[in-house]
């Protein structure tokens, strides 16, 4: 028997994971997870784990770049004008802050008793 896989290795379709996206784009995984995130690249999950399929990947590098935004002389529809971004709010505090009272950790200046000496 021959260790051949019944697959041949042009129609290998794993899907890659972040981190195997990354090397292949010669990229950081956040870039991949930001990509994901902002909806321009699909992705399914097994349990905790990111995986992009072979043929999502093949279309996000068959689909042309952005161009630049026009210069600000030139006149821009306004159906063009992208929304602004999506603004995530901060977690509120856990515990409320420890603000400390000096008045009561060290008395006002004018009342301290220099040391004697011995």
């Amino acid at each position: 028997m021959t260790d051949r896989s019944h697959i041949l290795p042009e129609h290998d379709v794993r899907p890659y994971s972040v981190a195997q996206l990354a090397d292949r784009w010669g990229c950081s995984g956040n870039v991949v997870r930001k990509l994901i995130n902002q909806g321009e690249l699909a992705c399914f999950r097994i349990g905790t784990l990111i995986r992009i399929a072979a043929a999502e990947v093949a279309r996000f590098e068959a689909t042309p770049a952005e161009e630049p935004k026009a210069a600000p002389d030139k006149q821009v529809a306004p159906q063009a004008i992208a929304s602004p971004a999506r603004v995530i709010p901060r977690a509120p505090r856990r515990r409320k802050p420890i603000v400390l009272d000096r008045s009561k950790v060290l008395p006002p200046p004018s009342k301290r008793t220099p040391k004697a000496d011995p």
